[in-house]
């Protein structure tokens, strides 16, 4: 077992898929947002996006996203104000162009969105650190593992998804009723999945585990609701033709829980080979084995 959990899953313990904000935190108090007039930026709508990610999602017995135009004026303005100011942030600076409000929460309040949680997920997508020429818009969002945890939630029911230059940002909200799945946990790469990538670029991932190499192969996800939390006891990856057992870095919890399942495999996959992927473990108190079968890209 490779040394790992650093502060990042220590801190998930306790905080879901990646955190989120709940009606009744207390919020910094923000001027009124003024997003400025936007030339020469397209801000197409959430459904192209949306769609895709819906396909995966029912792949994996989770019930898909309801668009709300609240949560895509959010996205749409989040996505202006990347552009605008080209550079990563989830937060934004009143003192910036394109402002319209600090926290994904506060601009889903002012498009006038009323669920109790709002989470965002945003890449860059000339600038991914996936490589594959193919790779689609949703497929990269859901390459970096923490974001994929929130786009796959079976609680976060409601989205809307924009582009603005070369950002995609998609926020996602909870309608308060919690969605019956299929399954109690939900693991990615999926069964049957085809077109995975061979490798990933961990970039901020790689401060989870100590010692990750600069380029892995992709993130293994068990994931369940944010509020889920989580315990292993033993995880593989193998080549299906030859049996070959890929090493992977694993979360060390210790005897605490953790809020989901990342497991990153140590070297790049071959291309066009089927992997399969097993992991037992305790989501939510109740023990259970997810087997996964897919392919890589070719």
């Amino acid at each position: 077992m490779q040394p790992g959990a650093a502060a990042v899953l220590a801190a998930l313990l306790t905080t879901g898929c990646g955190g989120g904000a709940a009606v009744g935190s207390p919020e910094v108090v923000e001027p009124p947002a003024r997003p400025l007039p936007i030339s020469g930026v397209a801000v197409p709508g959430a459904q192209g996006p949306l769609e895709r990610l819906n396909v995966v999602r029912r792949a994996m017995g989770v019930s898909p996203l309801a668009v709300r135009d609240a949560l895509t004026q959010a996205a749409a303005a989040h996505a202006a104000y990347l552009a605008l100011n080209a550079a990563a942030s989830v937060d934004e600076e009143p003192t910036q162009p394109g402002f319209s409000g600090r926290t994904a929460e506060q601009r889903a309040r002012a498009a006038g969105y009323g669920g109790p949680v709002v989470l965002e997920v945003q890449v860059d997508l000339p600038h991914t650190t996936v490589s594959d020429a193919a790779i689609s818009p949703v497929e990269a969002l859901l390459q970096a593992p923490l974001q994929r945890l929130r786009l796959l939630a079976p609680d976060l029911d409601e989205a809307g998804a924009a582009q603005a230059g070369g950002w995609l940002v998609a926020t996602l909200g909870s309608s308060g009723s919690r969605r019956a799945t299929a399954r109690p946990a939900q693991a990615y790469p999926f069964d049957g999945q085809s077109g995975v990538s061979t490798h990933y670029s961990a970039g901020v991932e790689a401060a989870m585990f100590a010692g990750l190499p600069p380029v892995t192969g992709p993130a293994l996800t068990l994931g369940a609701s944010s509020f889920s939390t989580f315990r292993y006891s033993e995880v593989s990856l193998k080549a299906e033709g030859t049996g070959q057992a890929i090493p992977l870095a694993v979360p060390e919890a210790g005897t605490g829980r953790l809020a989901s399942l990342i497991f990153f495999p140590l070297q790049p996959l071959s291309a066009g080979t089927a992997y399969v992927w097993q992991v037992t473990a305790e989501v939510d108190g109740q023990a259970g084995t997810w087997r996964a079968r897919f392919v890589t890209a070719l």
